[in-house]
């Protein structure tokens, strides 16, 4: 667990900490819809399968038409990690694509 006064420790790396908002909450408990329209998800927080599920369905709903939606850990070797078990659960009417050789998958939102 990182110590909490390593939160956004180089956030201002790029010299843009003025665009940037830091969020730190569970996302099983978050309220999405005071982030949206989005434009581009990265999911790479917790990753057993009711995290995975919840925050892919709940970015999902908030991601305008033409959006990414991208998850790191796919096909992870690491038995806790259920990335790949969510995604293939998930009802999205788009193709969840894999980026082989990587640990990568995205989807753009059509509508």
């Amino acid at each position: 667990d990182p110590r909490q006064e390593d939160f956004g420790k180089f956030i201002d790396h790029f010299g843009k900490k003025s665009k940037v908002t830091t969020y730190q909450s569970d996302s099983l408990s978050f309220d999405f819809d005071q982030l949206a329209p989005l434009d581009f998800v990265f999911i790479d927080g917790a990753h057993d399968l009711e995290h995975v599920l919840s925050d892919s369905l709940n970015s999902y709903r908030v991601l305008r038409a033409g959006g990414l939606l991208v998850w790191h850990d796919f096909n992870s070797p690491t038995p806790w990690v259920e990335v790949r078990q969510a995604l293939e659960q998930l009802p999205f009417a788009e193709p969840i694509v894999y980026v082989e050789s990587t640990e990568v998958a995205f989807l753009q939102k059509r509508r």
